[in-house]
């Protein structure tokens, strides 16, 4: 899978100021067949990074293809059939980006809060 990181802005002021979005700059430091796990990575580092001020990589691999997902033959695509129950596999994908977020964020802010109390 891929692999991107996230900045924090700093604030300039000046020439180099930012003027508008504070949101975090995000490099592919790995590429992705996928366009949609890049922006999902994407969106996850930038939000984490510009929320915890810290630097944060992400990998993951959530849209799922015909190509992607290995198949042992008929029972194998009857239970993703049955698994997914009719869902667009963009909206599983994305609730589970979104789930993932939440949880990386409680467990950043654990982080953070026993950094702080040292």
């Amino acid at each position: 899978g891929q692999l991107v990181v996230a900045m924090p802005r700093t604030n300039y002021k000046g020439a180099f100021g930012t003027t508008g979005t504070n949101e975090a700059s995000c490099s592919q430091i790995i590429g992705s067949d996928s366009s949609e796990d890049q922006m999902l990575a994407n969106q996850m580092a930038s939000r984490l990074s510009t929320r915890s001020g810290m630097a944060i990589y992400v990998s993951c691999q959530l849209s799922s293809s015909a190509s992607s997902v290995p198949s042992a033959g008929a029972a194998t695509n009857d239970l993703q059939d049955s698994w997914s129950m009719g869902l667009d596999s963009e909206l599983v994908s994305h609730r589970a980006a979104a789930l993932a977020e939440k949880e990386i964020w409680k467990i950043l802010q654990t982080q953070i809060k026993s950094t702080t109390t040292m």
